[in-house]
């Protein structure tokens, strides 16, 4: 069992810009909350600003780059939801498309890379089907 006296936890009480008690918890040695307690620096409570603002942009950009893939998942030529990927002039145009909408702001780049990066593959892919093609024929020519 513990011997620890059991603290009570108060507001903070210092008054504020408004003149009213302030109403955070006093966690700090002196019973202030950590706005008001002479415990802190201020260089302190400004890095604690900062990582504040930088959390709150974070989460303002994941918004903001989620209603982008939306917008450009609805932007997207709806043949069938699948685009044309079977030759490699099919696969220019769907990147030019591609390219077309993150130039107007309707996809956002890393998926326009992502996109990039699935055509290349595609390209490959159809690249070895030819060349398989090409063994064959010789093959059968022999």
């Amino acid at each position: 069992m513990s011997t620890d006296p059991v603290r009570v936890v108060q507001p903070c009480g210092v008054p504020t810009k408004r003149g009213t008690p302030c109403q955070s918890i006093g966690l700090a040695a002196d019973q202030r909350c950590a706005q008001h307690s002479a415990t802190f620096t201020d260089a302190q409570r400004s890095s604690w600003g900062l990582r504040g603002a930088v959390a709150a942009n974070y989460s303002k950009l994941v918004k903001k780059e989620t209603v982008l893939a939306v917008k450009a998942a609805q932007g997207l030529p709806a043949a069938a939801g699948v685009p044309d990927l079977s030759d490699t002039k099919a696969c220019e145009a769907f990147l030019a498309e591609t390219i077309a909408h993150v130039q107007n702001g309707t996809m956002p780049p890393s998926v326009a890379r992502v996109v990039g990066e699935l055509i290349g593959v595609r390209l490959k892919l159809v690249e070895l089907s030819q060349a398989e093609r090409l063994l064959l024929m010789e093959e059968e020519a022999e």
